[in-house]
């Protein structure tokens, strides 16, 4: 056995935190590993603890992602909430409001989690937002809402 895997099989009292340990040494020991995965950003560390700590070692090397069932949940209230909408009010009212459904929710998620908002790729995407929603809404406007209402219920169906 090598010597560093020596020391982390002493040391480790459990699976996960001989797992802990190694990502440690790993991080350690070569600047070019990068740890992502779901909610692993410390105080937590994981679900079962397996990467807490190098967050706060490491913090331009470890990045949490969405936990996927939240975003497939929220898509999902999303798409039906579209569709409810699209039965009472007409498509050119029914998207943007939804749009500003959608950025309240965002929003608040941000404001929750500020000191974890990437804040270029922020710019990168809110930048071209007010114009390209112009162009959208322009291109809606042409749209008969009985057309729009096929289009946004193939949407639903698709999804």
């Amino acid at each position: 056995m090598k010597p560093s895997t020596a020391k982390a099989v002493a040391r480790a009292e459990t699976a996960l935190s001989s797992l802990n340990q190694s990502l440690h040494e790993m991080m350690e020991n070569d600047e070019r590993v990068v740890l992502l995965g779901e909610d692993i950003l410390d105080p937590y560390g994981g679900a079962f603890k397996v990467t807490k700590g190098l967050s706060d070692r490491f913090p331009e090397r470890v990045f949490t992602t969405p936990i996927s069932e939240s975003a497939i949940v929220g898509m999902a209230g999303g798409i039906t909430l579209l569709a409810i909408m699209l039965l009472f009010l007409d498509p050119l009212v029914a998207i943007p409001l939804h749009g500003v459904v959608q950025l309240v929710s965002n929003s608040s998620r941000t404001v929750a989690q500020w000191n974890h908002v990437r804040w270029g790729v922020v710019w990168f995407y809110a930048l071209p937002l007010l114009p390209m929603g112009w162009l959208g809404l322009l291109l809606a406007e042409q749209i008969p809402p009985d057309a729009g209402r096929a289009l946004i219920g193939l949407f639903v169906l698709v999804a």
